[in-house]
This record gives C-alpha cells, structure tokens and sequence, in this order.
C-alpha cells in the first residue's frame, strides 16, 4: 500500500461483458468516465476486474475506442468467479488507504469523492462513508430516491431496528485497513448475494461510519442486475443478517460503549475497534485495566467475557490488540493484573 498520501484512493470497479453486448459497453464507459471526472486530492488508480468475460474487457473497450489511460490497472480472471472474487481481487491488488467502490452499469456523479474526502479529512476516527443514491432504469429514467441519516447512531438504528443495509455499497469510500482486518467480502452462501450487507453490519459493531447526505450515486436497476435476479436469495441473507445485529447491538448506547472503552484503554477510537473486533473475531486472552470488563462486556455481548487465566494460554496486550491503526500509544489508565479470557 501507497503510504504517499492518506487520501489516495483506489476505486474497484467489476467488470464482465459479453462480446456482442453494446449497452454494457456503453454503461461501463459512462461508469469509467464518472470516476475519472472525480476530484482526488491525492494520487489515484482505477482497478478494473474483469470476472472471466468471454472476450478479455480490455480489448473489448479498445475496441470500443475506449484508450489505455494513466492510473487504469487491469486484472483478468480466466473464469467467471462472480462478484465477491472480484471485488476480493482489487481489496488485495488495491495499492492506496481509501478504497471506492464503482459498479460497471452505475455513474457516481460530480463531487461525489469529494464530498467523501471532507469527511475524512475533517474526523480522524472515520473509517467509512457512503452517500445517498438515485434508482434509475435500463433508460436513465428515476424511479427512487435513497437518502440515508448520518450519525453512527442513526447507521445502527437503520441497520439494526428496521433491518436495512445501512449503505450504498458501490457508493462507498472506506479505509483499506479495515476491509483487510475484515477479511474483506464472505465467500460463505448463507450470506451469498448479500455479501456487503454482511460485511457492514461487522464493520458498524466496531468502527464508526458516516453517511453523506447527497444523491451521489447513480444506481441501475437493470435485469441482469444481481439485486434484480437474486431478489428472494438476497431478502433470506438479509433477514438472518438483520436477526444476528439485533440480537447484538443497541443501536441508542452501542457508540457511547465503544467510546468509553476507547477512552479507558487509552487508545483511539479506531485502534478501540481493533481491539474488540480481534477479541470478537480471535477470543485471545488479554490483560486490560478491571475497571474495562464491563464496558467490554455491553460491546460484545455475544462473547462471554470472563476474568480467569488457564496457565497455558498467551497473554496478548492491549496494544498488541491495537497494532496496526492510528492512534495513542500508551493506556492513560494503569493496567493491573486483570486478565480477560473471551470464550465462546
């Protein structure tokens, strides 16, 4: 990864078309042409995945009139492997902090990584935005407006209470860090065609997110759209996906946890996430200051968190827990000799 600049951004756009099909060529055209009229303040890449399209797309959009252009890498896979591999593939080809998302038959419009890049510039704690999207037809037409609360709180009431996908997922800008912690987009088919709903509803229990509030995002409901294909498939994932963040979180007292625990440890709010999600995720035994039991145990309640040592496990330290994200070093609270064991 780039360390050049904290607001460089790689922007992953999958792609697959059919040799004779000219609307995909022209959509994928007009998508390309909306990112690279985007104002980047850092460096920039464009990292088109082809997902095995019968003819390679880059000669396809050659031959199309479509020029090799600085800052646009192209990736082939020799089979169709389907969206999440795609995706997948530019989270670990991604060389910048900031990745964006852009479908081939969408358009983001003026200002929208912009607009993204004030939030991060202006809260060091971010670590995700999204922005509000326009449903349009196969013809452009509108037909549907999506326009989403920010506020952590209001992310997690939506998410959690009504059981929506917080975002727009081709409409996001989020830290490469995170998504990699995360292990990126699950290849498990229970969660088979609502993969990003799956990963934002991990990503939200533990870092903070934002939302835009601006139609930035220009969404095509097409037929050989997988929101338009999968439909039944995709509302079974989200419901079970919906059930599991309920039954875990409070949308009203959630954020204030996490940051109390942040301010407890020492640590910044991001380096606090990365702490509860790996004793989520890995269920290390650590040592912490006692008066953290309980905050920890109201932000993982699905874990059951217990004061006890077997002799044989490591001890991890908060700031082993913490490595990697920005941030204070040093608790400011003295860590006595708790040691916290996380069972399942």
């Amino acid at each position: 990864m780039s360390l050049a600049s904290p607001y460089s951004v790689s922007v992953i756009l999958p792609a697959f078309i059919r040799h004779d099909d000219d609307s995909s060529i022209r959509l994928m055209r007009r998508a390309l042409e909306s990112v690279l009229d985007q104002a980047y303040p850092g460096a920039f890449e464009i990292l088109i995945i082809d997902d095995g399209s019968p003819v390679p797309v880059r000669n396809t959009m050659h031959a199309a009139g479509f020029p090799d252009l600085p800052g646009i890498r192209w990736f082939r896979s020799e089979r169709n492997e389907g969206l999440v591999h795609a995706l997948n593939t530019g989270l670990w080809k991604a060389r910048y902090s900031l990745i964006a998302r852009q479908d081939a038959d969408d358009r983001s419009m003026p200002g929208r990584i912009a607009a993204q890049m004030d939030r991060f510039r202006s809260d060091p704690d971010l670590t995700l935005t999204s922005v509000g999207m326009t449903l349009v037809d196969a013809d452009g037409k509108e037909w549907e407006q999506h326009l989403r609360r920010d506020g952590w709180e209001n992310i997690l009431h939506l998410a959690a209470e009504v059981g929506w996908s917080p975002f727009c997922g081709p409409g996001v800008l989020a830290l490469s860090s995170i998504f990699r912690l995360l292990g990126g987009f699950s290849h498990n088919p229970t969660w088979r065609h609502a993969e990003d709903w799956h990963l934002w509803s991990i990503w939200i229990r533990f870092f903070k997110p934002a939302q835009v509030e601006e139609l930035l995002y220009e969404y095509s409901q097409i037929p050989s759209s997988v929101s338009h294909q999968y439909r039944e498939q995709q509302l079974v994932a989200s419901r079970r996906i919906h059930r599991q963040l309920k039954a875990v979180v409070d949308w009203k007292t959630h954020p204030g946890n996490v940051r109390r625990l942040a301010d407890i440890l020492g640590v910044s709010l991001m380096q606090c996430g990365a702490i509860c999600y790996r004793i989520w995720r890995y269920r290390p035994t650590v040592r912490i200051p006692r008066i953290a039991v309980d905050v920890i145990r109201r932000v993982l309640p699905d874990r059951d968190i217990v004061i006890d040592h077997d002799g044989q496990s490591p001890i991890w330290q908060i700031e082993d827990l913490a490595n990697g994200f920005p941030g204070a070093r040093a608790n400011h609270v003295p860590v006595d000799d708790t040691v916290v064991c996380c069972h399942i």
